[in-house]
């Protein structure tokens, strides 16, 4: 196609020039064949693109989905956030698929997102340092190899040599202990570098699970975009259920009254009083309600004991405000506050799954697995509480009216996904 011809085509001619036998794909591969599903898929990629409509789009296996929906996108110009259902198709699309693209057709700008968790602290990694010559774990020192080369961006899971779970524990970014801007190593931070390489891209690969984070934060977490593809869509009212899913344990409450600015700041009576009531809240529900070893049962009554821990947590997050100390550090300032936050956040949610207030809109069980203890490891197994909501359709169009600012914009939960012409 000539530059005139491109000029005055559509979108969805563009796209269907590029797939067609004799087309850009099929001079860089020897042995192209077109796949007419593909070409279809793409056109009506293209025409919902320029259209501003949605698509939902069934595709069956061997269809060539991501190239159906990169090339409209990358010749189109908008932004998008390309959301996958798991790591797999994510990598997949960004260490496979998008380097494809970007020889062949067009050079664009990429990024992968991921959860903070998946980098690598260097602030963690300084403070653990005492601790990590007594280890002498192989991979910790292959990691520190690369500390100072381009060629890794931080993320664990690119190490050449996969770290013990209780050292990615130690070792992983966390929100609750990240002082950003304040903190020493921002400007080396794989965390910000992250981001500012999601902020310059065109195509930003996400999974579906920070997708929905950023839906419930309106927009904030994630770069602005022009369109959000969902691939696998149907694994998102799956996703979703767990992300809007409220749990508690006794090692959650446990974990925040053993942190230092707790134990530091926080009324010794208050906190005191949140442990007494931690076992007398967990030993009240083992009377009501024991799930056994690997089982699961309703709570279908609230349970005061939760009710007042909660309150009791409550107070201890209002006793670290009170007990704040006067001149701080711009990190330490950053790192109080988050302790507070999650002391509040968590009272919340133990008045959420405890008080058992929306019997029609959710349900409210009790189950017993293991937890992690202290740096990551795997420990004895422990009731928890969930509230978990009966249908997220309803929170789905709710969170993605509030995002539809930011470009967020969610197909119906359960919508059939099949291809319909554009009218």
């Amino acid at each position: 196609m000539t530059e005139d011809e491109t000029t005055s085509a559509t979108l969805a001619d563009t796209v269907e020039a590029d797939l067609r036998a004799g087309g850009v794909l099929a001079r860089a591969l020897p042995g192209y064949e077109e796949r007419p599903a593909q070409i279809a898929m793409a056109r009506l990629v293209a025409e919902a693109l320029e259209a501003g409509d949605h698509a939902a789009i069934e595709a069956g296996t061997g269809t060539g989905k991501s190239l159906a929906y990169l090339l409209p996108i990358i010749h189109s110009g908008k932004v998008a956030l390309i959301s996958t259902a798991n790591k797999a198709l994510q990598e997949q699309l960004f260490y496979k698929d998008i380097p494809f693209v970007q020889q062949h057709v067009r050079q664009f700008k990429a990024a992968l997102v991921k959860g903070m968790g998946n980098y690598l602290c260097l602030d963690r990694l300084e403070e653990e340092r005492s601790f990590l010559q007594l280890v002498r774990q192989p991979a910790v020192a292959r990691m520190e190899g690369l500390l100072n080369e381009d060629r890794w961006d931080g993320d664990l899971d690119l190490l050449p040599e996969t770290l013990p779970p209780d050292l990615r524990a130690r070792l992983g970014a966390d929100s609750d202990q990240c002082a950003w801007r304040s903190c020493p190593f921002y400007a080396d931070c794989y965390v910000r570098k992250m981001r500012e390489r999601a902020n310059d891209a065109q195509v930003i690969v996400v999974n579906h699970t920070l997708l929905l984070l950023d839906a419930a934060l309106d927009g904030w977490l994630l770069p602005e975009r022009d369109v959000v593809i969902l691939d696998e869509a149907h694994h998102l009212e799956e996703e979703a259920t767990r992300a809007f899913t409220v749990t508690v344990s006794p090692g959650r409450v446990q974990s925040l009254l053993a942190l230092r600015r707790v134990r530091e700041h926080a009324a010794a009576q208050a906190v005191q009083d949140a442990q007494a009531a931690n076992i007398d809240a967990w030993e009240a529900l083992a009377r009501v309600a024991d799930p056994g070893a690997r089982g699961r049962q309703v709570l279908r009554e609230p349970l005061q004991e939760g009710l007042r821990l909660a309150s009791l947590v409550d107070d201890v997050a209002t006793s670290l405000q009170r007990n704040r100390p006067e001149l701080m550090e711009e990190k330490e300032e950053q790192l109080y506050e988050r302790v507070v936050k999650r002391a509040r956040a968590l009272a919340a949610d133990l008045r959420v799954a405890f008080g058992v207030e929306d019997l029609a809109g959710h349900v409210y069980y009790v189950e017993r697995a293991g937890g992690f203890g202290e740096g990551g490891r795997r420990g004895q197994a422990q009731p928890s509480v969930s509230a978990t909501p009966l249908g997220v359709e309803t929170l789905l169009a709710d969170r993605a009216g509030g995002g539809a600012a930011a470009g967020v914009r969610f197909p119906r939960a359960g919508a059939a996904l099949r291809p319909t012409p554009a009218p």
